[in-house]
């Protein structure tokens, strides 16, 4: 995917909650961009479950199973809970900016039960969150937050299930309420996406001209530009360490996205492989391997750490085939710790 698809994938995100046309100017410096809101049912993504032994494929399951937006999945409370995001219908009473032509369409943050097949939504609020993550103290979840003006902001609140409601279906009696948390980094808006470094601090994806990575400080509001033309996905390399201090991003080289590592304490950035085709996502095997996708096949690199742009054919190896489930092709991906379960996204064009 080019950057400029990547400003019309993010700016389906804003079209979706209602985001004006000049608050997208103002994101992407304001040059005008014209965007339809037919757009955002361009696709329709669901979440599914696999679980795998010796990473043969055992059952797939799809924990969304509907029309519309279901995306972002992130393992919890110990690889036993799925957090996604969903997309649902607003009620005709609660309105994004008051504006009649807005889509009337609110994300939120959602819970399931991997064991007991359970759905709840943890937000059901009157603004969108997205990317639902857990913090490293175990007891709150940070959110990617869209507040009334269009800005995008992080947000922390507690993590817990007892007041919360099982999803009504996509329609347009879904009622918005307000959900009590507080912002962080209130100075830094526009984040697409987040992951924590530790207790204080994070890597965030932040919207721009050119999409920035930066490291952040909770405490001190500082930022810190990393780098630049990155990818979607931010994510701790998994190799059985807790100790370790790299994390992982994509960034755009001659039409490939090439993974790099930033090594935590020594604030340092090296090169390796590029993912296969156009894929932006990828996910890590708690083996230490690299795992993206190709259409419906997830595909296996235990060779990510040498520099290759194009990688070689050798690089890459079929990990499983979904095409019986996703007639699409899979984004992103996430593996539980003990590689025992694979959630991924499976991205369908509407044809309708």
């Amino acid at each position: 995917m080019g950057l400029q698809n990547m400003f019309l994938a993010l700016s389906i995100r804003r079209l979706k909650t209602g985001v004006s046309n000049g608050q997208l100017m103002r994101v992407f410096g304001g040059v005008a961009l014209a965007f339809n809101t037919s757009i955002s049912s361009a696709y329709d993504d669901d979440v599914y479950l696999a679980t795998l032994s010796n990473n043969d494929i055992i059952t797939v399951v799809n924990v969304s199973d509907r029309d519309g937006y279901d995306n972002q999945p992130h393992f919890a409370e110990n690889d036993t809970v799925l957090l996604y995001t969903a997309m649902y219908d607003l009620a005709t009473d609660v309105h994004a900016d008051g504006d009649s032509s807005a889509p009337k369409r609110q994300t939120d943050s959602m819970r399931y039960d991997i064991e007991q097949g359970t759905l709840v939504n943890l937000t059901n609020s009157v603004q969108s969150e997205y990317s639902p993550t857990i913090t490293p103290d175990g007891d709150h979840v940070s959110v990617i937050r869209v507040a009334e003006d269009g800005r995008q902001l992080m947000y922390r609140f507690a993590y817990g299930t007892d007041e919360h409601s099982a999803p009504s279906s996509n329609s347009s009696n879904r009622q918005g309420k307000p959900v009590s948390g507080e912002v962080l980094l209130g100075d830094t808006y526009d984040v697409g996406y987040h992951t924590w470094l530790n207790n204080d601090e994070l890597l965030l994806f932040v919207l721009g001209e050119k999409m920035q990575l930066k490291r952040a400080r909770v405490s001190s509001g500082e930022t810190a530009l990393i780098d630049t033309d990155i990818g979607r996905t931010l994510r701790k390399v998994a190799v059985g360490d807790a100790l370790d201090d790299r994390f992982s991003y994509t960034k755009a080289v001659d039409g490939q996205w090439q993974l790099k590592v930033y090594h935590r304490d020594l604030k340092s950035v090296s090169k390796h492989t590029v993912l296969p085709g156009a894929n932006m996502y990828y996910a890590w095997h708690p083996n230490g391997s690299l795992l993206s996708a190709d259409g419906a096949k997830v595909m296996i690199n235990a060779n990510w750490q040498v520099e290759t742009v194009p990688a070689s054919d050798t690089q890459w190896q079929q990990f499983a085939d979904f095409s019986q489930y996703c007639s699409g092709h899979i984004t992103r991906m996430v593996m539980s710790q003990d590689a025992s379960k694979l959630a991924f996204v499976c991205s369908v064009k509407d044809n309708q």
